[in-house]
């Protein structure tokens, strides 16, 4: 498995392609929001700014929400306050866009999971499975991976619970 030249530009690769380090994780999870076109579903136990609180994301997760009325996307993280404290562009468009975006935080039952992944439309993927390791395996037409990662992201859905720092109060 070989890395993409260009991970901005995604084109239908065949099969996944292993990726690695900080940057290209980074460009491969905001290329799969920017291809999206219905669904978004990610689960990071801790949100990494370097990844999720960046202008291209955020410019992404903007386009995506706008694009149409149906579209949506869910955020699923174990450590709210981290989310909360060190990624203001996620937070501020979740507030603005809550009927677009639901932001949870995974039950107990799930804490302790060192994992992330990022699933786009039930077919793209991007699976980082330690989170120690900067890798991590992407596929653009991996729908049977994909639907393996969304079955077990419901079933922690299932089971999460809003984030009560999310919500403004007192409008």
């Amino acid at each position: 498995m070989e890395p993409t030249s260009d991970p901005s530009q995604p084109q239908a690769p065949s099969g996944p392609l292993l990726i690695r380090g900080q940057d290209e994780i980074r460009d491969h999870i905001a290329a799969l929001v920017e291809g999206a076109h219905h669904e978004l579903a990610i689960f990071a136990p801790q949100l990494d700014p370097r990844w999720f609180n960046t202008e291209r994301f955020a410019s992404a997760l903007t386009r995506f929400a706008v694009s149409h009325r149906n579209n949506r996307a869910r955020l699923l993280i174990e450590d709210a306050e981290q989310a909360v404290s060190d990624n203001n562009r996620i937070v501020e468009l979740s507030r603005r866009l809550s009927d677009f975006f639901e932001f949870r935080q995974v039950g107990e039952e799930h804490a302790g999971v060192r994992e992330l992944f990022v699933l786009a439309d039930r077919r793209s993927y991007l699976h980082q499975e330690d989170l120690t390791r900067l890798t991590a395996v992407a596929d653009l037409n991996g729908a049977r991976a994909a639907a393996d990662l969304r079955l077990r992201f419901q079933a922690m859905w299932d089971r999460s619970e809003p984030i009560a720092r999310l919500h403004t109060t007192g409008l």
